[in-house]
């Protein structure tokens, strides 16, 4: 393996950062999903025992639960471009691909 040079490590900064932002997603994505669909049982289940419809939902709950339920709605998509933005973080972890190994 070869030694670290100065611009590899320059080049691992921005590593740094995408690796870093990768895993706060992991980290907040489930508990924002776990409390938005609370916060949305419990917004409907405060209108159905009052009487209330829905229209009377608070903007709150709305603003909060809206990006959870746009991302439900909509397909996945490809997005085969963001790997180009992405290799930096190889260069973090100083990852080295192996294609093939022989016996030899």
């Amino acid at each position: 393996m070869s030694p670290r040079t100065s611009s590899t490590s320059i080049r691992s900064l921005p590593g740094l950062v995408i690796s870093s932002v990768f895993s706060l997603a992991y980290f907040i994505s489930p508990a924002y999903i776990l409390s938005a669909t609370f916060w949305l049982v419990i917004q409907i289940s405060c209108l159905l025992n009052d009487g209330g419809d829905m229209s009377q939902l608070s903007t709150s709950a709305v603003v909060y639960v809206a990006p959870l339920l746009i991302s439900v709605v909509m397909p996945p998509r490809a997005m085969p471009w963001l790997g180009q933005y992405m290799k930096p973080m190889l260069d973090y972890f100083s990852y080295d691909e192996v294609l093939e190994m022989t016996n030899e």
